[in-house]
Formats: C-alpha cells, sequence, structure tokens
C-alpha cells in the first residue's frame, strides 16, 4: 500500500492549484498532503479506488487551508483599514491644529489694534463658535 501511495502522480496531488491558486501554496499544500497520504495509507479500505481516496484528502486538506487563508487576508484588511481610518484621523488632527493655529495668529493680530471689549468678542465669536446673540448674553449677564 505505501508503495501505491508513492507512486500516486504529483498530478493528482496538485490538484491543490485548482483550490488555492497561488503556486508557493499549492507546492506547500502537495508536500503536507503526500506527509498524510504517507501516515494515514492504513486508513485506505479499497472500498473506492486509491484516486479517489487521495483526491478526498487533497480536496479536505485544501479547502481547509483555503479558508484559513481567507481568514488571514480577512484579517489582514481589517487591519490595513483600522490602520487607514487611523491616518485620517490623524490627518484630520493635524490639519485642526494647522487651522487652529492659522486661526489663533490671525486673532493675535488681530487683537493688537482692537479695544479690549472687542478683543473678547471677537475670539468669542471668531474661535470659540459663538453666535452673536450668545456673546450678548455673555456681555449682559
Amino acid at each position: 500500500m505505501r508503495r501505491a501511495v508513492s507512486e500516486v502522480p504529483q498530478e493528482d496531488l496538485l490538484w491543490c492549484w485548482n483550490y488555492l491558486r497561488d503556486a508557493d501554496d499549492a507546492v506547500d499544500a502537495t508536500q503536507e498532503i503526500f506527509i498524510k497520504l504517507c501516515g494515514n495509507v492504513g486508513r485506505f479500505e479499497s472500498r473506492s479506488r486509491l484516486s479517489t481516496w487521495v483526491y478526498r484528502i487533497v480536496r479536505n486538506h485544501c479547502l481547509s487551508l483555503a479558508a484559513s487563508v481567507a481568514a488571514k487576508r480577512r484579517t489582514q484588511q481589517v487591519m490595513v483599514d483600522e490602520l487607514e481610518l487611523h491616518d485620517e484621523m490623524l490627518m484630520e488632527r493635524m490639519h485642526r491644529a494647522e487651522v487652529r493655529g492659522e486661526i489663533d495668529h490671525l486673532l493675535d493680530r488681530a487683537a493688537a489694534v482692537m479695544k479690549p471689549g472687542e478683543v473678547d468678542a471677537f475670539v468669542l465669536h471668531y474661535r470659540d463658535g459663538l453666535s452673536v446673540k450668545e456673546i450678548t448674553k455673555c456681555g449682559s449677564g
């Protein structure tokens, strides 16, 4: 029986390519399957042809490997998506800080030529985003 397994043509084992679509994965899987075949040769019961038994082992191994590869790719994609989101958030924060710095600089320049009461209203409106009505309530309260 061991001789029969070792004589299984490599082409039969390369059914892996049909499932995995990657040459390196197919070669690795072929080697893993050959080891499985040698280790499980005693389980072959001759209820089917040897080629059918080999094909089932190839199929099951490749389906399991393909599912594992797909899960790994999904995990990697999630990580990439998270990194991209983090980068976007970081860029947005940097942009807001840059804009805030520019606003503060302009407010400082404007404050240099304003009266003290005008500066407070100007800052409340342009930097803090309060409406004129809100600023008026602050000043009268």
